[in-house]
């Protein structure tokens, strides 16, 4: 029932770690402003193997189904899948995105990439099947994020997004039918300046954070969600 501190890597990356993962078999992923990937050994913090193919600051990683994972670089503009037995870059035409913001794997739909971009305040969440050819399933336009950590999926398969310009809200999307739902609009919790971080909480429930302001999100019984403490 305590916490220490196990082991330290140090130099682990030349510049900031910006992300860390986990995926099967005690494997960490890592990713950083140096433009790389690096795969560790949980145990030991061993290398096992360093990805290059990114030319910038590689912003996230996450772990996919069928042994891959998935990356993005909001410097040079592509989300890369990988495979994570050969690590080799899985080519997809769904590789260069405008100005790449948050990956999210559907957990009702375990073969769609949702990827959300967003540029000059505009933005676009897509949603991308996994499966070769990997074609474009659906776009949700007009949403802008701003980061990795706005994006959350509730346990009824909606997603919860933290959506930064024009006007800072959160907004509900069915990912069934790649529609938006709801936008929830609270001047003194939600208008921020910058997108919030969402933080799964319950069932249909999730935690906005931003600036010191904290609220708790619901979904009622009428279908509609809105603010339930603040």
């Amino acid at each position: 029932n305590t916490y220490q501190q196990i082991l330290t890597k140090s130099n682990a990356h030349n510049d900031w770690i910006y992300y860390l993962n986990e995926i099967s078999n005690q494997r960490l992923l890592s990713c950083s402003y140096d433009h790389l990937i690096k795969v560790w050994n949980i145990d030991d913090l061993n290398l096992i193997t360093t990805l290059t193919k990114h030319t910038d600051w590689v912003t996230q990683v996450i772990p996919l189904t069928n042994n891959r994972f998935a990356s993005f670089s909001y410097g040079d503009q592509t989300v890369k899948l990988w495979c994570d037995l050969s690590y080799e870059k899985i080519p997809t035409p769904f590789e260069q995105q405008n100005n790449p913001r948050a990956l999210l794997q559907l957990n009702n739909k375990a073969e769609t990439l949702c990827i959300s971009c967003g540029k000059d305040g505009k933005g676009c969440i897509y949603f991308y099947n996994l499966v070769s050819p990997y074609n474009k399933q659906g776009t949700i336009n007009g949403v802008y994020t701003g980061w990795r950590f706005g994006m959350v999926q509730l346990s009824n398969g909606d997603i919860a997004l933290s959506k930064w310009k024009p006007t800072p809200s959160i907004i509900i999307v069915d990912t069934v039918n790649y529609i938006q739902l709801a936008e929830i609009i609270d001047n003194e919790y939600i208008n921020k300046e910058g997108p919030g971080a969402l933080c799964l909480l319950g069932e249909y429930s999730f935690i906005y954070v931003r600036q010191g302001c904290l609220c708790q999100i619901m979904k009622g019984n009428s279908n509609t969600y809105e603010i339930v403490f603040k």
